[in-house]
């Protein structure tokens, strides 16, 4: 003999999840279209471009006041130099996730793995003499251009 208890209308929603709500739409057009992606977390993900400085947060701006030679002894060469606007950049990036995706049609399929970096920049500007004026550590957004970004932050715009 068999007992079945019957189902409560809910008991397939999971409350909080990616699936629930206006993902399930989305979801059934990319797999109707042939279309996969699905995100891979890295956690700490690790430096594919670039070499990353090793300096906490908090330890920017005790930068402030030192001279060239003495932040390039404790961070090396930077990976930039804008002479003119005196700024000293070290770029890098971070790989935190992955996008598996997947295409189909037909008779034919395709897929790849592909990045998403995070980028940082620890950016270092110096006044005439050589003094560290201005340190700031930030992470570039992927819809900005680097070059942009640089500008706006020789501007006097903040990171943030």
């Amino acid at each position: 003999m068999v007992f079945a208890t019957p189902r409560r209308k809910d008991a397939c929603h999971w409350p909080g999840s990616l699936w629930s709500g206006s993902l399930w739409p989305a979801a059934a057009a990319l797999l109707l279209a042939g279309c996969v992606v699905i995100p891979l977390p890295m956690g700490e993900g690790e430096v594919t471009e670039g070499r990353e400085v090793l300096l906490p947060a908090n330890e920017v701006p005790a930068l402030l006041g030192r001279s060239r030679a003495a932040v390039v002894e404790r961070l090396g060469e930077p990976g930039a130099l804008w002479e003119e606007r005196r700024i000293l950049v070290y770029a890098w990036d971070r790989v935190h996730l992955k996008l598996l995706w997947l295409v189909a049609g037909g008779y034919r399929a395709a897929g790849g793995i592909a990045d998403v970096p995070t980028h940082y920049l620890l950016l270092i500007q110096l006044d005439d003499t050589g003094t560290v004026t201005r340190a700031e550590r930030c992470t570039r957004p992927m819809t900005s251009v680097f070059g942009d970004f640089l500008r706006g932050w020789a501007d006097g715009k903040p990171c943030s």
